[in-house]
């Protein structure tokens, strides 16, 4: 299924490196709830994929009845800013992982909640979508995944070392029924407004053969 279809030739993502992606022009980020497991591809063109491996199995993972083929397509921003009221919010939060007594009752809670489109009941849960950068929430970067593609050359410490090229955090999504990618809960009233947030499907790149691993992970 396809999660996110992303402009590689966004001037963002080019603007420190004009082959970010080895000329790219679409990034898809794919994963399959229908057999549930780890998924690594090689994209060879914009309408082309090449399968490297999957720990997964076609019995078995869909978490409804009648799971859909394929999500409703729409157009997603990448945002660069965060206001700051948003930092305030956060930083009004306190060092403690639990928030402060009465503070749902804030303004600063309410505009946290505006911000990340759920409630927040632990620090660990102040996340998003993310695309790019260090890893927003620990269990999206707590492992290390080496290239899987065979053919890939790797980098200098990687061959000196004689091992794979090690791959780097490159996105997590949640399950997000209200906006779409009801992983695995179906969209109605109930799911729009408390959902499992808690679960992603994060992604990794090799920088050398820009080869992906898909893995569903508990946030």
């Amino acid at each position: 299924m396809l999660f996110w279809d992303i402009n590689a030739q966004d001037p963002r993502l080019l603007k420190w490196n004009k082959n970010r992606f080895g000329g790219m022009k679409r990034l898809p980020l794919y994963y399959c709830w229908g057999c549930v497991g780890d998924l690594s591809y090689l994209p060879v063109s914009e309408n082309e994929i090449r399968v490297l491996g999957t720990t997964g199995n076609a019995d078995g993972g869909a978490e409804y009845d009648s799971y859909p083929e394929s999500f409703p397509r729409q157009p997603i921003a990448l945002l660069t800013e965060v206001s700051s009221e948003v930092k305030k919010a956060i930083k009004a939060w306190g060092t403690d992982g639990f928030a402060p007594t009465g503070f749902e009752k804030t303004i600063h809670y309410s505009k946290l909640v505006d911000f990340f489109g759920h409630g927040i009941y632990l620090m660990r849960c102040m996340f998003h979508h993310q695309f790019g950068g260090q890893a927003l929430t620990e269990t999206w970067d707590d492992e290390t995944f080496l290239c899987p593609n065979e053919k890939c050359t790797g980098g200098i410490v990687s061959k000196a070392m004689g091992r794979r090229h090690s791959m780097r955090f490159l996105a997590g999504i949640l399950n997000d029924p209200p906006h779409g990618l009801p992983m695995i809960e179906p969209l109605n009233d109930e799911t729009a407004a408390d959902w499992n947030y808690s679960i992603s499907v994060q992604f990794h790149m090799c920088n050398a053969c820009h080869a992906i691993t898909a893995v569903n992970r508990c946030t």
